[in-house]
């Protein structure tokens, strides 16, 4: 297992980051990085945040404002062309 129930295999395929634990420390020997995936109820990702590193969290009462607001404002899922896409 690489966290919260999620194994290796799907870890790898939602694009998340894979570290290994420091020497000496408590963290596990493998666990994927932090990351916030937003999927609407037919199954398309909405919002993406991928992390490589533990740092940059947002604050869950902003996270949830901005949810709120993303509801009741009807408000599309933007940068729907990778810049691989638009060139």
């Amino acid at each position: 297992m690489i966290g919260y129930g999620i194994g290796e295999n799907l870890t790898r395929d939602l694009g998340l980051y894979i570290s290994s634990g420091r020497p000496g420390g408590a963290e596990p020997s493998m666990f994927s990085e932090l990351a916030l995936l937003l999927v609407k109820p037919d199954q398309t990702l909405y919002f993406a945040s991928v992390h490589c590193m533990p740092f940059t969290r947002p604050p869950l009462d902003q996270l949830l404002q901005s949810i709120d607001y993303a509801i009741t404002s009807d408000y599309p899922a933007r940068g729907a062309l990778a810049a691989r896409d638009s060139a």
